[in-house]
Formats: C-alpha cells, structure tokens, sequence
C-alpha cells in the first residue's frame, strides 16, 4: 500500500498558534497528551484520513470548536512511520476488552516497544485502521492548511455523520467509505459538498427528501475557517 498523499491530524484550537509557530511536536515533547492513561508519554504525531475527526473532537472537550490539519505527506521521512499502537492493542486485549496485565504503564510501554521493533507494519496499520504514528517533530513545511470548524453544522452534528460512516463500514475502509470520508474532509476544509456524497447511495435512498434537503442547508451553512499554509 502507498502512502496516501494527503493525511489529518486532529487538534485543538487552542494548539494552532503553538503548531504553526514550530510543526507537530509529540506529546512527549509537549509534557501533555491526549488520552490520559498514556504513560510515559508517546515520542509520536499521529495521523488519520478516516479518525481525524474523531482525534480532534477528543483533544477538544468543552469546547464549540475543533481544529484539522492538513498534512504533505512527502515532506514526511518514511524512516519516522511507525503503526499506530492500537494495531498492536487489538491484539493483547483479552475478550473482556482489558490489557493482560492491568497495568496501564506497563502495557503502554510494551506497545510503545512494538511500534518501534515493528515499524515495518506502518502499511498495515493504514491499511487496517486508517492511522499511522510518526516519530518526532513534524515540521512546517509539511503543512498544507489548517481548518477550525464551527457554526452551522456543530460538531456533534458532523460527529453523527461521521459516526454513521464509520457504523457502516464494519471496519473496513473500501473505496465507499473512503470517499464518504472525503466528503466529510472536504466540507471541513471549505468546499462544498453534497450530502449525498457524505451518506452513500443507502442511506440516501432511506432517508426523505425533506430531511436531505434539511441536512443539506446545516452543512451550507457551516463557516469553516481555513487557513492555507503553503500553496504548493
């Protein structure tokens, strides 16, 4: 599998001035992350196409916004792809869906140590999950452009779109959902989209022509602002 062209990382609003200032630095490197129970803290940026949505509206509890970026993945060094480590937790859960030896630290730091010795496997982590970890600092110049989104259709509501594509797609990311994704993606950044591109050919035959003409007008109306980066 190639390496997309194009991947998001998600983010909070409160972040940007800090991230355009100096590229995406790892949690490791900021004292914070996202998930709380991560320790020690990841050296890695993660990326996504398909749960970027997802990764920001987590960094950005409580608040009416959530910011993406958008990433040049050729001004990234492939050496610095490691998969992202829930490929590896898929496998150490036990059926009731708890790390084999209770021990947060303990289990973080074996995975931690898998995604360094087995960083080979970043194509099956994209290909799998959509999502891949980078080591270090990812610098500016590979930054396209930024978008916070707001107003219109609220995050909750572009969450519940969103949420629907990934229910439908049973955890496999074919060429419908990806697309559906990019729906999602390209509206976020400012362009505008048909809603029936954003619910797949199913769902839009299920729903009225009402409640499509109404889902349409909430994503018009969205003001995303999108700051370009680079231009080329």
């Amino acid at each position: 599998m190639k390496l997309p062209p194009i991947l998001f990382h998600g983010t909070s609003p409160r972040n940007l001035n800090g991230i355009l200032a100096d590229g995406l630095l790892p949690g490791q490197n900021l004292g914070k992350s996202v998930y709380a129970d991560m320790r020690p803290l990841s050296p890695y940026v993660y990326l996504s196409y398909p749960l970027a949505i997802q990764y920001a509206a987590e960094a950005s509890k409580n608040e009416e916004q959530f910011s993406l970026i958008k990433i040049d993945t050729s001004y990234l060094d492939q050496e610095k792809l490691r998969p992202d480590e829930d490929l590896f937790f898929d496998f150490v859960l036990d059926e009731e869906g708890v790390l084999p030896s209770g021990n947060p630290i303990a289990d973080t730091e074996m995975v931690l140590y898998r995604m360094e010795n087995e960083a080979s496997r970043f194509r099956e982590s994209l290909l799998r999950l959509g999502n891949v970890a980078y080591q270090g600092l990812i610098p500016l110049s590979a930054i396209i452009a930024v978008s916070t989104y707001e107003n219109g259709l609220d995050r909750a509501g572009i969450m519940a779109h969103y949420q629907d594509i990934l229910g439908d797609s049973n955890g496999i990311l074919d060429n419908s959902v990806m697309r559906r994704h990019k729906g999602v993606l390209a509206r976020i950044f400012g362009q505008r989209v048909s809603i029936n591109q954003i619910l797949g050919q199913d769902r839009t035959s299920r729903t009225s022509g009402a409640e499509l003409r109404n889902m349409q007008n909430l994503l018009d109306l969205a003001r995303p602002d999108v700051r370009t980066i680079r231009t080329s």
